[in-house]
């Protein structure tokens, strides 16, 4: 089988996951019936060769298991999993998940508003056309390291 017609075939399993585990149980039945036949037949208790048949035909849900995991989305179904998990425990303890909300809430908003701040001043630059001709005027003296020009004084250099 190609690894398109693989890939298809796990996708399309996704939709249709009920109908094939419903097969998979009809089959899986069928073959214990065949088997629990066989060992009435060999002159057991239809009781006896029920329980014969399941220890003969080996463990049903590791069989399940590994069908589910030969087809499908194995990554898919298991982040499904967890994603159900999840919600009942932060449905079971509603204290948790307000705070647990709340932290989310305002780690995503400081993080988009440092975002936005780094995107306005160092990825997109300023606003302003010739911004590398931009300079900074300030009085530097000995009692502090920069001090602001006023306006007056800024007129005054300029001319």
């Amino acid at each position: 089988m190609t690894p398109l017609r693989v890939l298809l075939s796990r996708i399309a399993d996704v939709v249709v996951r009920a109908r094939r585990d419903r097969r998979l149980d009809d089959e899986i039945r069928t073959h214990l019936d065949l088997l629990a036949a066989e060992f009435v037949r060999r002159g057991m208790t239809p009781a006896e060769a029920g329980l014969a048949a399941r220890r003969s035909f080996g463990g049903v849900d590791q069989l399940k298991s590994a069908y589910r995991d030969q087809r499908g989305l194995p990554v898919l179904d298991a982040l499904g999993q967890d994603i159900r998990f999840a919600f009942r425990m932060l449905r079971r303890d509603r204290g948790f998940a307000l705070t647990a909300l709340f932290v989310l809430a305002v780690g995503i908003g400081v993080n988009n508003m440092l975002f936005t701040i780094l995107n306005a001043h160092t990825l997109r630059g300023l606003p302003i056309p010739a911004a590398h001709r931009v300079a900074a005027v300030a009085n530097i003296d000995g009692r502090t390291q920069h001090r602001g020009v006023s306006y007056p004084d800024f007129e005054e250099l300029r001319r």
